[in-house]
This record gives structure tokens, C-alpha cells and sequence, in this order.
């Protein structure tokens, strides 16, 4: 659900975050990453809860692949609709495996009007789709060769969140298949 938010805050700062990648970033570090990150970056709480704050997150990212500092690119856009499609799948998913078969489980979602059957198949197509973007975002990366000039660290980070785009998505497929067998998501608790 974060990465949703931070995929919507892509396209509501969007000239801010392609202003910041070319007047500020860029001519810093080239195409290497910043010494910090900005998830450990000093903050106070009301700059943690701008969306400006995380908007940082896209224009360093934008040094390993400057297409999230152009709204006209795919990359730009996969983010964007996932963002946009899959906050509210995504938090219902959370609702439904933390409350199944509770009582209390219809004040929080939905498992009494659908069951985990139909939200297993939901489940499954909605992580498809999320691993395709991935799969077709990494080939976009390596076919245009945004890599190349990239530091080592970059590639590295690029690749390992990519995998991890497909790691964990297959495995929310898996509890799916097992919500559609088994109509309950008791898979997760066993």
C-alpha cells in the first residue's frame, strides 16, 4: 500500500521531481545514488507526511533510470496506473487475510459478501498484472539501455527491487491458488 502511494505522489509531483532530478541531483552525483536514502533521512513529522518529501524517493531514483523524471515514458506510466488501480485491492487484500473468518472480520472487509475464493482470484490477477508491469519495465530498462553509465550500485538496486517485484507478487499468487482451493487464506497462518 505504500508503494501505491508513493506511485500516486509520482504523478502529483511530477514536474517537481523531474526539477529536482535536473537542477539538483544530476549535476551532483551523474548517474550514481546518493550517499543516503531518503527513507533515513532526518525529517519532522509534518515534512514526513508531504508528499513532497517522498517525492524525493522518484528524483533519485530518476539518477539509475531518469524515465520516472518524464511523464511521457511507460516506466513514468506502469508506476503511475499501479499506483492509481491497486491502493484499494491492495488494502482490501490486507483487510481480508488479517481478518479471516474473524467475527469481526465484516466491520473491517468484505469476506462476507465475497468469499476468499472470488478474492483469491481477484488476488491473482491483480499480482499478474503488477508482475507483467515488472517484467516489461526491466526488459524497457535493459532494451533502451538506461543501465548503461550507471554505477554498479544502481544496477545492482534496479535489479534487486525487479526481482523482488516478481519474488513477492509469485508468492501472493501461491496464497491465492491456496484461497481459491481452500476458500479461506488459513494458507498464511499455517
Amino acid at each position: 500500500m505504500l508503494i501505491c502511494v508513493w506511485e500516486i505522489i509520482l504523478y502529483h509531483y511530477a514536474e517537481w521531481i523531474e526539477y529536482h532530478y535536473k537542477q539538483h541531483l544530476k549535476p551532483k552525483y551523474g548517474q550514481k545514488l546518493p550517499p543516503g536514502v531518503v527513507l533515513l533521512d532526518s525529517a519532522t513529522l509534518s515534512q514526513a507526511l508531504t508528499g513532497k518529501h517522498w517525492a524525493q524517493i522518484w528524483a533519485t531514483y530518476s539518477l539509475i533510470d531518469p524515465a520516472y523524471s518524464d511523464g511521457s515514458t511507460f516506466q513514468f506510466w506502469v508506476d503511475v496506473g499501479n499506483g492509481h488501480c491497486f491502493l484499494i485491492p491492495s488494502l482490501l487484500f490486507s483487510f481480508c487475510i488479517t481478518f479471516d473468518g474473524a467475527e469481526e472480520s465484516s466491520i473491517f472487509c468484505w469476506n462476507n459478501i465475497v468469499s476468499p475464493r472470488t478474492q483469491g482470484l481477484i488476488v491473482c490477477v491483480f499480482q499478474y498484472i503488477m508482475m507483467h508491469g515488472t517484467f516489461l519495465y526491466y526488459a524497457s530498462y535493459i532494451y533502451s539501455k538506461k543501465w548503461v553509465g550507471v554505477s554498479l550500485g544502481g544496477k545492482l538496486f534496479v535489479t534487486i527491487a525487479n526481482i523482488l517485484w516478481v519474488v513477492f507478487p509469485a508468492i501472493a499468487i501461491v496464497a491465492a491458488y491456496h484461497a481459491v482451493h481452500d476458500n479461506s487464506w488459513k494458507v498464511l497462518r499455517e
